[in-house]
């Protein structure tokens, strides 16, 4: 058996795994517990399986057995951001479920401003990283993504060199180096 195939097989009975399971806890037993817990690892073994589909079901079924699961609710603004099901509406109004429950949930902020700047909303974006920053102020990379935003969103050259500066960790980063200049010449 040649090694793609393998992993056909492999990727099939996974599939296929994840129904039986999802089948045999809908039944009544009581030695079988549906958790959050075990729908989250169901999600991400489908994600990884490529499966976002069933990766969105599992995410919304822990959701239904925690309505404050904000590990949920950030994985699958991340699946409508950045997947096959591209959707940043979708993406945005899960990140803001899950700042609305955790308002001191930085990821969950950090997520919301990405999703933001990736649909061009940079005042929203910005707002949304600072607070994070607010949360936690040593975050280089929300500092250069500031940056960015301040020279590509709002034209503001020396507020966007000032957070380039601020993400020093990442001046290693040629792209750090390009945003500054490109900032000196506003």
């Amino acid at each position: 058996m040649s090694p793609p195939s393998r992993i056909l097989i492999k990727k099939s009975f996974l599939v296929r795994l994840i129904f039986f399971l999802v089948y045999f806890w809908s039944l009544p037993c009581p030695a079988v517990e549906v958790t959050k817990e075990n729908l989250f690892q169901l999600a991400t073994l489908a994600l990884k399986d490529g499966e976002y589909e069933h990766a969105v079901e599992f995410f919304k079924k822990a959701i239904e057995l925690d309505p404050k699961f904000i590990p949920a609710y950030n994985s699958l603004g991340i699946i409508y951001e950045t997947s096959g099901l591209k959707d940043l509406e979708e993406a945005i109004r899960y990140f803001k479920l899950a700042t609305e429950i955790s308002p001191a949930s930085q990821e969950s902020w950090n997520n919301l401003g990405r999703a933001y700047y990736s649909k061009g909303e940079f005042s929203q974006a910005e707002r949304a990283l600072l607070r994070s920053l607010e949360l936690d102020p040593a975050q280089p990379e929300v500092e250069v993504s500031l940056g960015w935003i301040y020279l590509l969103g709002q034209s503001r050259g020396a507020e966007a060199i000032s957070h380039f500066e601020k993400g020093g960790a990442y001046k290693d980063n040629p792209m750090v180096y390009y945003g500054m200049g490109l900032s000196y010449l506003i």
